[in-house]
């Protein structure tokens, strides 16, 4: 169990935010591939299914 004092700060999230291309890139100097890719109707978020 863990207990958490009163008032104690959590963190609950790390937000990276990169465009389809630079993402891409990343994910190419990984040595991974893009499978597929889906995005919302204003391309404001996405998706992505990678392999090796």
């Amino acid at each position: 169990m863990i207990l958490i004092k009163k008032n104690e700060e959590i963190h609950t999230e790390n937000s990276h935010k990169y465009t389809i291309k630079s993402f891409n890139n990343l994910v190419n100097e990984a040595c991974w591939k893009i499978k597929k890719t889906w995005v919302d109707d204003k391309k404001l978020f996405s998706v992505h299914c990678l392999a090796l």
